[in-house]
């Protein structure tokens, strides 16, 4: 069962979304996220979003960094991540999703 300490990642080959499981109020985030696609001479075969926000909550003005990247094989539809979020409840130890 999640705590207020954790967050989700729900990442898949179309979207990504992460959420902090014990903030419920309106968040402004800040993005500044790269994405880098790679081709050959058959076209598209990958996707690599790196990521670089900060989403801070107006109902107790937490802040949490998201840092990481989401890989996509387009030719075997499959995904890999490493995403790290520290700040507000988590603190400094980061938490981590990975894949």
């Amino acid at each position: 069962m999640a705590s207020c300490l954790d967050f989700i990642c729900k990442i898949d080959t179309e979207s990504y979304s992460i959420d902090f499981t014990c903030e419920n109020s309106q968040v402004t985030a800040n993005m500044n996220d790269e994405e880098t696609i790679s081709y050959d001479t058959t076209g598209q075969t990958g996707l690599k979003v790196t990521l670089d926000q900060s989403q801070t909550y107006a109902g107790n003005n937490h802040t949490y960094k998201v840092t990481g990247e989401i890989d996509i094989d387009i030719r075997q539809n499959t995904v890999r991540y490493n995403i790290s979020a520290t700040g507000g409840e988590i603190g400094d130890i980061p938490q981590t999703c990975i894949n």
